[in-house]
């Protein structure tokens, strides 16, 4: 029997729900780990080891990976320049956006531009799957669950 926090721990534990929320409102500044402890009313230690244990992910891989979701979903959008999606994801530094988003998708931001603005197959296909979805609030944790699986392939 599967067990209910397999599925999406983020739906089943209201601190992991609390957190979700407060990152999506807050990915175009600077997001720390103590911050988000304090939003799921926990120490910071405590909260790292259970968001660790009920996601299977580190907190920092993870809230990297929303970031990344959030930019492809910002290039599809509109013409940004990689500078100004950088900037809106809460990335202080283009370099560090740039070695991120290669680490996370494989390409460079540009190339992800183009993916995005051009629905090259990639992004049609992600967007076919439900993984991609501008008017869907859950679209970029569906798009970082996905990078996930790829990275773990």
């Amino acid at each position: 029997m599967t067990s209910p926090t397999s599925a999406d721990p983020f739906r089943y534990y209201r601190r992991l729900t609390k957190v979700r929320a407060y990152v999506e409102a807050n990915l175009s500044r600077q997001i720390t780990l103590l911050e988000c402890a304090q939003v799921a009313r926990n120490e910071a230690t405590h909260f790292s080891r259970f968001f660790l244990e009920k996601t299977g992910t580190h907190f920092s891989s993870w809230l990297s990976r929303q970031r990344i979701a959030r930019a492809m979903l910002l290039f599809a959008e509109r013409n940004y320049s990689v500078a100004e999606v950088s900037s809106m994801v809460g990335y202080g530094d283009v370099r560090t956006f740039q070695r991120a988003f290669k680490r996370h998708l494989g390409m460079t931001p540009s190339d992800g531009k183009r993916n995005a603005a051009l629905r090259s197959p990639i992004f049609v296909s992600l967007v076919a799957n439900g993984v991609l979805n501008e008017s869907h609030a859950e679209s970029s944790e569906r798009f970082a669950s996905a990078l996930s699986s790829k990275q773990e392939k």
